[in-house]
């Protein structure tokens, strides 16, 4: 196996039981949007990847988060509480393939990421991987327990199971609803727009190394 590193250091443990989220109403009472932009998917765990010594298509792998294995917010025993599989996004391995998971920590879960176009930054060759569209499509696997958390429609990730501590009403999207179906839930519609609000990353395949990212 892969030697393996601790990704952040213990000074941060305080941090790291209980993340600092913000009030998710304004003054009047309101619920608010993007009220996770802060925390722009900072890493306040301890997370344990392969450094890829031994094979370098394991760089970044994630090995447990905290020690654990699983996230612990969805189905037990389940694919998409496994924490195997996902990718650090700021360690990429070299020799990226067309698809990769890509650890979201505010989200208790991984993304994927397909390649859509192969593109030049400045003269160096780099391929664009998009979250997969579909990513966030109503599955059984991420509502557990509908009875006790009801099952949001596709394109909405119910959060109070990734925050158990705190309970937070709350749902993420991808930004401002890009590939979510109009919901009559929403006090107001949003307006996507994929130039603006895709969420990308433009990667040079040879070095694992991102020059862009949105």
């Amino acid at each position: 196996d892969d030697e393996e590193t601790d990704w952040n250091n213990e000074e941060d443990e305080l941090l790291r039981l209980k993340r600092d989220i913000p009030s998710y109403r304004d003054p009047s009472g309101k619920c608010l949007w993007g009220i996770l932009r802060d925390l722009n998917n900072t890493e306040h765990e301890t997370i344990r990847i392969r450094t890829g010594t031994t094979d370098f298509h394991n760089k970044g792998s994630i090995v447990d988060i905290d020690g654990k294995e699983s996230f612990g917010a969805w189905q037990s025993n389940s694919s998409c509480d496994r924490v195997k599989g996902g990718i650090e996004p700021s360690t990429l391995p070299a020799g990226l393939g067309s698809t990769f998971n890509l650890l979201v920590p505010v989200m208790c879960r991984n993304i994927d990421m397909v390649s859509q176009e192969n593109l030049t930054i400045e003269g160096i060759d780099v391929t664009r991987y998009i979250a997969e569209p579909t990513s966030l499509a109503q599955d059984s696997c991420y509502c557990p327990d509908p009875d006790l958390t009801p099952c949001l429609p596709s394109g909405y990730l119910n959060l109070e199971p990734c925050y158990p501590a705190i309970s937070p009403p709350m749902a993420v999207s991808f930004p401002h609803g890009l590939h979510s179906p109009p919901n009559p839930m929403l006090t107001h519609s949003p307006s996507p727009s994929t130039s603006q609000h895709q969420l990308y990353m433009d990667i040079n395949t040879k070095l694992g190394v991102p020059l862009a990212v949105q």
